[in-house]
């Protein structure tokens, strides 16, 4: 067992050692005429006015360009994949949660277990700008690779953990630096590929989150308690599907940002974002709606639990969760393209606020609260999710920075994700005042909606139009 672990760092080590590389090695200034949007090798390139050799504004470019096609599409449909093995697997945590507080690891507290989970949304997103660079510089195939193998062998090294380090060193630290880079890339590239469509492209993508979760939720709840399968195959059983589905992902998308012939390259200076007063309010309201996103989807099972709802029904929380949220990044996400990303968004966010604080009608035997919160919070999460990557050209100058914009606002949101389990764990204490945390968090939720008002505000006034 021990010589897994020590595969696993060393794995780790040289991974993150070969994507550190990339990171610093020189990004080529000139670039050669394109014909198709991947005969560079799946490098990135910015488009660029032919006349005068500056970037164009997003908005102005993609304009004329061919809003989706065979390429985007099928892109699309690898990034829902990659989306299935990411946060599919990390919405599906409630189950972990609950599994290691009453059998696994009932020596540890919820805040130690949420730590587990909370690592792996801490290195999603605070990895962002490193992750972000090493995409716009080109190099996508070549982080959607190495995070397929970690994420994998992080999740098979999981089934010979027997001790709270283990667990959080295979599943919190190998598998999450696996999502790291797997998920920006996958979700930053469709931006690449689409104008008008963009946020249902985005929701569509993300509807792998959705699937993930409910699959997960259902496979894992049976699995982990069943004395035939038990811990160690389940986490294989896991590693498997998640290796078919990386699979995929890596034979259907394809990199590339336009059809057209590009003479230059270059990438966006990151200083000039600290002037977009717009970006960073965006970024601020998406780390504190991180800090309250996550709560319901890891404590609602617990909740339940704890208030003496029946175990034939507490197993189905988070997959209804899960699965409302399947809608949830449909529905808003059209309409957002009508009405605008930054107001639908606002929508959503406000909406969570008042979801999270109906929590406090959770009493003994509730179900059919348990049932309603969990369908309307699973909606709302899956509408803001997907509009979170979406709301980057918004706040952009061109897609020749989309990626590292993505970055710093994954960045920025990577401790509110590391720090909202283990935070509501130290609220809930040691005698499960639901109370405190639920309030908490409520809170945290119409605070995000304000910053993203103020923002929508900035947005407005730039363009001359509502909906933004």
């Amino acid at each position: 067992m021990l010589a897994i672990h020590r595969v696993t760092l060393a794995t780790i080590l040289t991974v993150t050692l070969m994507i550190v590389s990339v990171a610093a090695s020189p990004v080529p200034t000139q670039a050669t005429e394109l014909d198709t949007p991947n005969n560079n090798g799946g490098r990135l390139l910015a488009p660029v006015n032919p006349t005068t050799g500056s970037i164009e504004d997003a908005e102005k470019v993609g304009a004329n360009e061919k809003d989706g096609g065979w390429i985007a599409w099928r892109t699309v449909l690898g990034s829902s994949f990659v989306c299935f093995c990411t946060f599919g697997l990390i919405n599906s945590f409630g189950i972990w949660e609950a599994f290691y507080v009453r059998n696994y690891l009932s020596n540890r507290s919820p805040a130690d277990v949420a730590w587990i989970g909370s690592a792996q949304v801490f290195l999603v997103f605070f990895l962002g700008p490193l992750v972000g660079k090493i995409f716009d510089s080109g190099y996508f195939h070549h982080l959607i690779i190495a995070g397929s193998i970690l994420e994998v062998i992080g999740l098979v090294s999981l089934s010979f953990a027997k001790t709270y380090l283990h667990i959080l060193l295979s599943q919190g630290l190998c598998v999450g630096l696996g999502m790291s880079f797997l998920y920006l890339p996958a979700v930053s590239v469709i931006q690449h590929h689409f104008h008008r469509r963009r946020a249902l492209a985005t929701g569509l993508s993300a509807i792998g989150t959705s699937v993930g979760g409910v699959a997960f939720s259902l496979g894992l709840n049976y699995a982990l308690e069943d004395k035939y399968v038990g811990f160690a195959m389940s986490c294989r059983i896991a590693a498997g599907v998640v290796a078919v589905a990386l699979l995929v992902a890596n034979l259907t998308m394809r990199a590339g940002i336009s059809t057209y012939k590009v003479k230059s390259y270059s990438t966006g200076q990151p200083l000039s974002f600290a002037k977009d007063i717009d970006y960073i309010l965006v970024v601020l309201g998406c780390t504190t709606c991180m800090l309250s996103l996550l709560f319901t989807s890891f404590y609602i099972q617990l909740d339940a639990e704890m208030h003496g709802v029946p175990t034939q029904l507490t197993f189905y929380l988070v997959p209804i969760f899960n699965a409302a949220s399947i809608p949830g990044r449909v529905l808003p996400t059209a309409i957002a393209d009508h009405v605008g990303i930054i107001n639908t968004l606002i929508v959503s966010v406000m909406s969570s606020s008042v979801i999270i604080l109906a929590m406090l009608s959770i009493s003994f035997g509730s179900t059919t609260a348990c049932i309603m919160i969990s369908i309307f919070a699973g909606f709302c999460s899956g509408s803001i999710t997907s509009l979170f990557t979406a709301v980057i050209p918004s706040v952009s100058r061109g897609p020749h920075e989309y990626g590292l914009r993505m970055g710093f606002i994954f960045f920025a949101t990577g401790p509110a994700g590391l720090l909202s389990g283990p935070v509501a764990g130290w609220l809930l204490g040691p005698k499960f005042l639901w109370t405190r945390p639920i309030v908490f968090f409520a809170t945290v939720a119409a605070m995000s909606g304000t910053l993203f008002l103020a923002a929508r505000r900035i947005v407005a006034k730039k363009r001359g139009v509502w909906n933004v």
